[in-house]
């Protein structure tokens, strides 16, 4: 089995996701944006590339208990994005 590095990018709106994808794939992961939780663990299962997935806030959030689950079976890695107020 090929080891292949997993990260779910998630955070408020206008705190630099579209950057931070942006930065990942310069570095030739596979970026898919706005992924539907339902499709998460079929996504990781059948990929063999890194991936950077993004996932937004609410659905991850309505979703905890088995997306928790899917990071904990697959070792990945979880980057959450926030900004200030003031900022935006």
């Amino acid at each position: 089995m090929i080891e292949k590095n997993i990260y779910l990018i998630s955070g408020m709106s206008g705190s630099g996701k579209s950057v931070c994808l942006r930065h990942f794939e310069d570095m030739e992961y596979e970026v898919i944006r706005g992924l539907p939780v339902e499709f998460l663990e079929h996504v990781i299962q059948h990929t063999s590339s890194n991936l950077a997935i993004e996932i937004f806030s609410k659905p991850l959030i309505a979703n905890q208990e088995k997306v928790l689950d899917i990071i904990k079976r697959y070792n990945i890695k979880v980057v959450f994005l926030d900004t200030s107020n003031k900022s935006l």
